[in-house]
């Protein structure tokens, strides 16, 4: 798929066209001012009507208990992240089942997306090589013989498709995607050869992408996961009675905060710490210090904030803080290690609904002379700093790639 191209601005201010020619005046209007040098023609537009769309007509009776451990993939809105499948979530039904609906068969080059909750939200259909369907709060999409797939698929991504959906859903808060609306999308199309030329300089970007988020997880469950799990262990050349062992009540002061999220001020002057990995804003301020955040319910014992400042905290964030014998930021590295299997001890099911304030409280803590604490602090902080500096580089390049799909479709 990989392919060199160059790319030039050009602005086009007058086009000699007659006014009088409405259609051509709207092409006008919406040919992109990013555009690849060898390509002069006018843009046209068209919409959905012709290409193929289709949808799981109700269950068919199909149930939950009819679901199999292997089988025809049935793939549901959940299993879509960022453009792709995750295969490994994906439901599996029989291939009795799978055989009822021929028309919602996935093949390459086909689009799927949501039609219920996460209106819109897509996926490009590659690589196939087992067989597959949706269920009934998916759509699929298949471009006709004028529309590059891809190219199809980048169009659905674009902020005409947001906008489009927007539109048809803020009108009598309608929550769904239906097909008869989906066909009277109307998007511009260059010749085959351009939507091509777009599609691989776009798809350059994605490959781009994956491999920097595949170097991220590897920096974040690799390397740091493996350094996690080794650096809180004793040495066996060291004196094991250098390390001690202390609930962490017993070496720092543990609250709850005051406020709730509605208190949040965007462009607040403090952190605001809430039950999220989001960290939003306040203007007022509850410590000033060193501290370690967790929210008290949702994603129980996998959220973990450090500050060393002024911030504000959420009435259902515990908040750890004025540190006796410990490092802080030493505290903040053991909880992402160990703190999750401690919580699972008050709880018989998977996950941790609630956090309660004895559970914390009894939570213990080895940790070795405050020498060896900062020795491995400064290497795990070492990991994190590559982790967020690769975070800030993928993050650029979606901003880079969401404002091509800006300029070279609007």
């Amino acid at each position: 798929m990989s392919k060199k191209n160059t790319v030039s601005i050009e602005r086009r201010d007058d086009f000699g066209r007659n006014s009088s020619k409405i259609n051509e005046e709207k092409q006008m209007h919406k040919t992109p001012k990013l555009r690849f040098n060898k390509f002069t023609e006018f843009w046209k537009f068209t919409n959905l009507e012709d290409a193929y769309i289709k949808g799981r007509i109700g269950w068919k009776n199909l149930t939950r208990d009819e679901y199999t451990k292997e089988g025809p993939y049935f793939i549901s809105g959940k299993d879509i992240n960022d453009g792709k499948i995750m295969w490994d979530t994906c439901e599996h039904i029989t291939i009795e089942r799978y055989e009822e609906s021929p028309e919602i068969k996935l093949q390459n080059n086909d689009i799927i997306l949501t039609q219920r909750g996460t209106l819109g939200n897509s996926a490009f259909i590659e690589n196939l090589t087992k067989k597959a369907t949706i269920n009934a709060n998916m759509i699929l999409l298949r471009a006709n013989k004028e529309i590059y797939p891809l190219y199809l698929y980048y169009i659905i991504k674009s902020d005409y498709f947001k906008k489009f959906i927007h539109k048809i859903t803020s009108v009598g808060c309608i929550s769904s995607l239906f097909q008869k609306d989906l066909k009277k999308f109307e998007f511009p199309y260059p010749s085959y050869e351009e939507q091509k030329e777009i599609s691989y300089f776009l798809s350059e970007i994605d490959i781009k992408i994956d491999l920097m988020e595949q170097k991220n997880k590897k920096i974040k469950y690799d390397v740091k996961n493996y350094l996690l799990s080794n650096l809180f262990v004793e040495n066996k050349e060291e004196d094991i009675l250098s390390w001690d062992e202390k609930d962490l009540d017993n070496i720092s002061s543990i609250s709850t905060g005051n406020c709730d999220l509605k208190d949040n001020i965007e462009d607040g002057k403090y952190p605001f710490f809430v039950r999220s990995e989001k960290v939003e804003r306040i203007d007022s301020y509850a410590y000033d210090g060193e501290a370690i955040l967790i929210p008290g319910d949702g994603r129980v014992g996998e959220i973990f904030h450090y500050i060393n400042g002024k911030f504000n905290y959420h009435q259902r964030v515990y908040k750890i803080s004025d540190f006796k014998d410990v490092i802080g930021k030493y505290v903040y590295y053991y909880l992402q290690q160990y703190f999750l299997r401690h919580v699972h001890k008050y709880s018989v099911k998977a996950t941790v609904d609630s956090l309660r304030l004895p559970i914390i409280k009894e939570m213990k803590i080895r940790y070795p002379s405050i020498k060896k604490q900062e020795k491995i602090v400064n290497i795990l902080s070492c990991v994190d700093k590559k982790i967020e500096l690769s975070n800030k580089q993928i993050s650029l390049m979606k901003n880079y790639k969401k404002g091509l799909l800006q300029k070279m479709f609007i």
